[in-house]
């Protein structure tokens, strides 16, 4: 396990696990929980460095991660998403000790949600006072609005082209307005993010089966490799193309 990293990617949230040296002062759209596997890491806030193994970090807070070649887990939920967390405040404390115990690393993209969840419900208990189970993903909702199900089939069939969510809405027999509230309260990420994600998803998906950046990026729909590589990194604050040099056994399941 010393070089083997992976990556997992669902529409709204990642689970990243392996070995980061350093990571340069950043901030990005995900809300982050870190947990130093097999010790802790250092962690730069406010212009200071501490040492912790646990650490939940708020969306466009900035930090920098020097994980000292320790093995790491990074969970990032998008903060639109329906269980992303409404983290106001850098949490690290032995709270998260308690849950990362006996922490198994995902081997699958069901285990990776199910870890993502745990994590999310856990840190949005500590801050907030809303019930957990208004956290749900798409499988928790019960059965797809008729309309949005055929939305979504249809944008798989049209995959990296643009689409707009107003034709969607005619196709469907929705008003715009309509279709955005049933799409997000069904689906659980706004439409524009969710469109956002799938293109993501795509290219991840490109790199996965040996395509270099700049195939990856015409297949996700973006102009050329260095538009996907900013907008990957501000959803994960990580590099693509650092994170694939340096991980050459790393895994992309989506």
């Amino acid at each position: 396990m010393k070089d083997q990293a992976k990556l997992f990617i669902w529409e709204g949230g990642a689970v990243f696990w392996g070995r980061l040296a350093d990571t340069a002062l950043h901030k990005h759209h995900a809300v982050q929980v870190c947990v130093g596997v097999d010790g802790p890491f250092k962690l730069m806030l406010d212009g200071q460095w501490m040492q912790t193994r646990y650490a939940a970090i708020p969306a466009n807070y900035p930090h920098q991660l020097d994980g000292r070649q320790n093995l790491i887990a990074l969970v990032l939920l998008d903060t639109a998403s329906s269980i992303g967390m409404g983290l106001d405040a850098v949490l690290t404390c032995d709270d998260l000790r308690q849950l990362s115990q006996g922490l198994h690393l995902p081997d699958s993209i069901e285990n990776a949600r199910d870890m993502a969840i745990g994590f999310a419900r856990f840190v949005d208990g500590h801050f907030q006072t809303d019930n957990c189970d208004s956290h749900k993903t798409i499988a928790d909702n019960g059965p797809l609005d008729g309309r949005i199900e055929k939305a979504l089939v249809q944008l798989e069939r049209i995959g990296d082209e643009q689409v707009l969510a107003s034709d969607l809405a005619k196709t469907v027999g929705l008003s715009q307005s309509r279709f955005l509230h049933l799409f997000s309260q069904n689906v659980g990420l706004p439409f524009r993010r969710y469109v956002l994600w799938r293109r993501i998803i795509t290219a991840m998906e490109e790199v996965r089966a040996g395509g270099d950046l700049t195939s990856a990026a015409h297949a996700g729909g973006f102009a050329d490799s260095a538009h996907f590589s900013r907008t990957f990194r501000e959803t994960f604050g990580l590099s693509p193309s650092k994170l694939f040099k340096n991980s050459q056994f790393i895994q992309v399941i989506t």
